[in-house]
C-alpha cells in the first residue's frame, strides 16, 4: 500500500468518476475568540498549517482535487490564501455575504458542484484520517463513529447500605452515600472514553445531487434535510468505529471548536509524526 509521509495514510484510492468536495467553512468561530477576530478558523493553524489545508490534502489522497469552499466570515483572507497558495488541487470559493447555514451554503455552492451525480461534503472545523473512500460507496450517507465524552464514565454496581443506619435500603436513590442515600458499588471507571452503541455525526458526508433541491436556502442540513432523510430511510450512515485503523492507529478523527479542541488536536497529530507539518499532498 502506497505511504504518505504527510498524513501517513496506507489508503489506495480508485474511482470511475472524478468527485468535488464542499468544505463548510462560513462559521464565526466564537468559541475561538480572541484567534478568530484576527483570522477565520478555517486559517487557524494545527502544527503551523492551517486546518483547510489538513482538509484539502486529506481530500486530495482519495483522487478529489475538485474543492469547493463555502465562506462567510473574512471571506476575503480565505480567497486571499486560496490564491496564493498551490494545493495541487482546483479550489473555489463560494462566498455568502450573510449566514446561510450549512444546507444553505451546500445549495448556494450547486453551481460549482454542476451536473456531478454526487459529490462528498466536509464540515470546515473537522481534522480527520477517515477513509473517505468507503465512505463514497453508500450514496446519501454519514460517516459515524463513537460518541465521546469529554468526561470520567462511571458504570455502578449493586448498591448497598450506607451502614450509618439511616439508609432506606431502597437501592434506587442516586445521590452520594448518607440519610437516605445508599452508596453504589462503581464495577468500572473510564476517563474520557468513547459511549459503546452511540454515534456521532463525524461532519462528513456523500450526497447525491437529488439533495440540492431539497435544501434550504437558509437553514442547516442537519435540522433539515436529515431528520426527513433518516425518516423516510433514505439516509445511511457509514461506522468507523473502534475497530476502524489507519496502518496500526484508531481513525484519528477531532473537530476544532475551542483552544482547547486546538491543543489536542495538535497532540493528537504528534502521537501520529504528524505535527512538523513539512510535507504537501501525496
Amino acid at each position: 500500500m502506497p505511504h504518505s509521509v504527510a498524513l501517513n495514510l496506507h489508503y489506495t484510492w480508485r474511482s470511475h468518476k472524478q468527485l468535488k468536495a464542499v468544505i463548510l467553512a462560513g462559521g464565526r468561530g466564537k468559541r475561538m475568540r480572541p484567534v478568530t477576530d484576527y483570522v477565520p478558523k478555517p486559517l487557524v493553524p494545527v502544527c503551523n498549517v492551517p486546518i483547510l489545508e489538513w482538509q484539502i490534502r486529506h481530500l486530495a489522497r482519495f483522487g478529489i482535487r475538485d474543492v469547493i469552499v463555502c465562506t462567510g466570515y473574512k471571506a476575503g483572507m480565505i480567497r486571499d490564501r486560496i490564491g496564493a497558495k498551490s494545493y495541487g488541487a482546483r479550489v473555489e470559493v463560494s462566498a455568502e455575504e450573510a449566514p446561510l447555514g450549512t444546507g444553505g451554503a451546500i445549495r448556494r455552492a450547486a453551481g460549482h458542484i454542476g451536473r456531478d451525480d454526487s459529490f462528498v461534503v466536509m464540515n470546515g472545523d473537522v481534522i480527520t484520517d477517515i477513509d473517505i473512500g468507503a465512505l463514497t460507496k453508500v450514496r446519501n450517507s454519514v460517516a459515524a463513529i463513537p460518541l465521546r465524552t469529554n468526561y470520567g464514565v462511571m458504570r455502578l454496581g449493586d448498591g448497598g447500605d450506607a451502614g450509618d443506619g439511616d439508609g432506606d435500603g431502597g437501592g434506587g436513590n442516586t445521590g452520594g452515600a448518607g440519610p437516605g442515600h445508599d452508596p453504589y458499588t462503581i464495577a468500572r471507571f473510564d476517563e474520557k472514553r468513547d459511549m459503546l452503541g452511540l454515534w456521532m455525526n463525524a461532519g462528513l458526508y456523500h450526497l447525491g445531487r437529488e439533495v440540492l433541491a431539497e435544501l434550504p436556502e437558509v437553514g442547516d442540513i442537519e435540522k433539515t434535510l436529515f431528520p426527513k432523510y433518516a425518516e423516510s430511510g433514505r439516509l445511511r450512515a457509514v461506522v468507523f468505529g473502534e475497530s476502524a485503523t489507519v496502518g496500526d492507529m484508531p481513525v484519528m478523527w477531532q473537530s476544532v471548536d475551542s483552544i482547547k479542541d486546538l491543543e489536542a488536536c495538535e497532540s493528537m497529530l504528534r502521537e501520529r509524526g504528524l505535527g512538523t507539518g513539512a510535507a504537501g499532498p501525496g
